[in-house]
């Protein structure tokens, strides 16, 4: 019998440390490992590739990644999506804000370069979402940005700028913050961490 933490609980009942006990794992108890586990166990039934509201359809790996996010999402924990380079992280982000929604709106926060991008999938793929950029010197002043957050379902910004916007922006309540190439904060240190770390989500 060993006695570990609900981290490693959920590491072992997802099968994420190998099989290490011979015998297999099973795991009991109550309280909120508990609950997370068996919230876990409901993953690979709740997959879809055509999720609601979405246009279009889901590779496998996006629908199987959106769904982990939900799980995350629904036992109050943040997740970092990890895929490479070109394979989707945006539309799958998409369609977890999009079937997720509905208590406040999201931030995103991006590389000025990928802010368009994000404007422009959000478009194609969640037409319905009230989508806002706020970036540049036209953006909103920092008096109307909590006016503006409840006009919109997702807004999208810069590093620089939710920096600079920090403490308006930090009024918000957000339902979800995503933060694109999140080596942004690697260093918990760096100025930006510290500033990003004020945001309610």
């Amino acid at each position: 019998q060993n006695k570990m933490s609900g981290a490693d609980m959920l590491r072992h009942a997802l099968g994420l440390e190998g099989a290490v006990f011979s015998g297999g794992v099973s795991l009991a108890g109550e309280g909120w490992a508990a609950d997370l586990l068996n919230s876990a166990a409901d993953i690979s039934k709740n997959v879809s590739t055509t999720p609601e509201g979405f246009k279009g359809e889901l590779r496998s790996y996006q629908a199987e990644a959106r769904t982990w996010l939900g799980f995350l999402d629904g036992a109050g924990l943040g997740g970092c999506l990890a895929l490479d380079m070109g394979l989707g992280k945006t539309p799958t982000m998409l369609a977890h804000i999009r079937v997720s929604g509905g208590n406040g709106p999201s931030l995103v926060i991006a590389p000025p370069a990928v802010v368009t991008n994000w404007a422009s999938e959000a478009a194609k793929f969640v037409p319905d979402l009230k989508v806002k950029v706020h970036h540049g010197p036209g953006r909103d002043s920092l008096n109307k940005i909590e006016t503006m957050s409840r006009k919109f379902d997702l807004i999208i910004t810069t590093y620089g700028t939710a920096v600079r916007d920090i403490e308006a922006i930090a009024k918000v309540e957000w339902d979800k913050v995503v933060l694109d190439e999140a080596q942004a904060i690697k260093n918990p240190t760096s100025e930006t961490a510290i500033q990003l770390r004020k945001l309610n989500a």
